[in-house]
Protein backbone atom coordinates (compact mmCIF):
# COMPACT_ATOMS: atom_id res chain seq x y z
CA UNK A 1 0.00 0.00 0.00
CA UNK A 2 1.36 3.37 -0.98
CA UNK A 3 -0.01 6.82 -0.57
CA UNK A 4 0.95 9.68 -2.81
CA UNK A 5 1.45 13.05 -1.22
CA UNK A 6 2.62 14.67 -4.43
CA UNK A 7 0.48 17.53 -5.62
CA UNK A 8 2.82 18.73 -8.36
CA UNK A 9 1.68 16.15 -10.88
CA UNK A 10 -0.52 17.35 -13.67
CA UNK A 11 -2.13 15.51 -16.51
CA UNK A 12 -2.53 17.18 -19.85
CA UNK A 13 -4.28 14.27 -21.45
CA UNK A 14 -5.88 11.07 -20.36
CA UNK A 15 -6.60 7.93 -22.22
CA UNK A 16 -9.66 5.84 -21.61
CA UNK A 17 -8.48 3.08 -23.91
CA UNK A 18 -7.80 -0.15 -22.13
CA UNK A 19 -6.67 -2.82 -24.50
CA UNK A 20 -4.30 -4.59 -22.15
CA UNK A 21 -4.62 -5.40 -18.47
CA UNK A 22 -1.88 -4.23 -16.15
CA UNK A 23 -0.90 -5.07 -12.61
CA UNK A 24 -1.50 -1.50 -11.45
CA UNK A 25 -4.98 -0.03 -11.67
CA UNK A 26 -5.34 3.45 -13.10
CA UNK A 27 -6.62 6.18 -10.84
CA UNK A 28 -6.26 9.91 -10.27
CA UNK A 29 -3.67 9.27 -7.56
CA UNK A 30 -1.48 7.02 -9.67
CA UNK A 31 1.58 8.96 -10.76
CA UNK A 32 5.10 8.05 -11.71
CA UNK A 33 6.12 9.36 -8.29
CA UNK A 34 3.68 6.98 -6.56
CA UNK A 35 5.52 4.12 -8.29
CA UNK A 36 8.77 5.35 -6.74
CA UNK A 37 10.01 7.14 -9.85
CA UNK A 38 11.34 10.64 -10.26
CA UNK A 39 10.13 12.66 -13.23
CA UNK A 40 11.08 16.07 -14.51
CA UNK A 41 10.89 17.68 -17.95
CA UNK A 42 13.83 15.72 -19.36
CA UNK A 43 14.31 12.61 -17.20
CA UNK A 44 12.16 9.73 -15.95
CA UNK A 45 14.04 7.55 -13.47
CA UNK A 46 12.23 4.37 -12.41
CA UNK A 47 15.32 2.25 -11.82
CA UNK A 48 15.03 -0.59 -9.30
CA UNK A 49 11.39 0.03 -8.28
CA UNK A 50 10.08 -3.54 -8.81
CA UNK A 51 7.69 -2.31 -11.51
CA UNK A 52 6.08 -5.28 -13.27
CA UNK A 53 3.94 -3.35 -15.76
CA UNK A 54 3.41 0.20 -16.92
CA UNK A 55 -0.29 1.03 -16.48
CA UNK A 56 -2.01 1.84 -19.78
CA UNK A 57 -3.10 5.28 -18.57
CA UNK A 58 0.52 6.22 -17.84
CA UNK A 59 1.98 5.19 -21.18
CA UNK A 60 1.85 8.78 -22.49
CA UNK A 61 5.02 10.56 -21.42
CA UNK A 62 6.14 14.20 -21.84
CA UNK A 63 7.58 14.71 -25.33
CA UNK A 64 10.48 16.65 -23.79
CA UNK A 65 11.96 13.50 -22.20
CA UNK A 66 15.60 12.94 -23.12
CA UNK A 67 16.38 10.11 -20.69
CA UNK A 68 14.42 7.13 -19.36
CA UNK A 69 15.89 4.79 -16.77
CA UNK A 70 13.76 1.65 -16.27
CA UNK A 71 16.61 -0.75 -15.41
CA UNK A 72 16.32 -3.32 -12.65
CA UNK A 73 12.56 -3.77 -12.64
CA UNK A 74 10.30 -6.74 -13.35
CA UNK A 75 8.92 -5.60 -16.72
CA UNK A 76 7.92 -8.51 -18.94
CA UNK A 77 6.36 -6.55 -21.80
CA UNK A 78 5.85 -3.00 -23.03
CA UNK A 79 2.93 -1.59 -24.99
CA UNK A 80 3.48 -0.54 -28.60
CA UNK A 81 2.79 3.11 -27.75
CA UNK A 82 4.98 3.29 -24.63
CA UNK A 83 7.57 5.51 -26.33
CA UNK A 84 5.29 7.23 -28.87
CA UNK A 85 6.18 10.84 -29.61
CA UNK A 86 9.44 10.83 -27.64
CA UNK A 87 11.50 12.33 -30.45
CA UNK A 88 13.92 13.99 -27.98
CA UNK A 89 14.77 10.70 -26.21
CA UNK A 90 18.51 10.10 -26.32
CA UNK A 91 19.01 7.54 -23.51
CA UNK A 92 16.82 4.50 -22.77
CA UNK A 93 17.87 1.94 -20.16
CA UNK A 94 15.77 -1.22 -20.01
CA UNK A 95 18.46 -3.65 -18.84
CA UNK A 96 17.89 -6.14 -16.02
CA UNK A 97 14.15 -6.60 -16.63
CA UNK A 98 12.23 -9.72 -17.63
CA UNK A 99 11.37 -8.58 -21.18
CA UNK A 100 10.76 -11.52 -23.48
CA UNK A 101 9.92 -9.54 -26.60
CA UNK A 102 8.97 -6.10 -27.81
CA UNK A 103 6.15 -4.97 -30.11
CA UNK A 104 7.14 -4.19 -33.67
CA UNK A 105 7.67 -0.46 -34.16
CA UNK A 106 8.01 0.33 -30.43
CA UNK A 107 11.12 2.43 -31.14
CA UNK A 108 9.95 4.02 -34.42
CA UNK A 109 9.46 7.53 -32.95
CA UNK A 110 12.85 7.54 -31.22
CA UNK A 111 14.77 9.42 -33.88
CA UNK A 112 17.38 10.87 -31.47
CA UNK A 113 18.16 7.55 -29.78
Amino acid sequence: TTTSSSSTSSTSSTSSTSSTSSTSACSERLTWQSLGCSLDLTTLDCSHQNIAAIPVCMALLPSSLETIYMAGNDLTTLLENTFSGLTALRVLRLNNNELTGLPEGIFSDLTAL
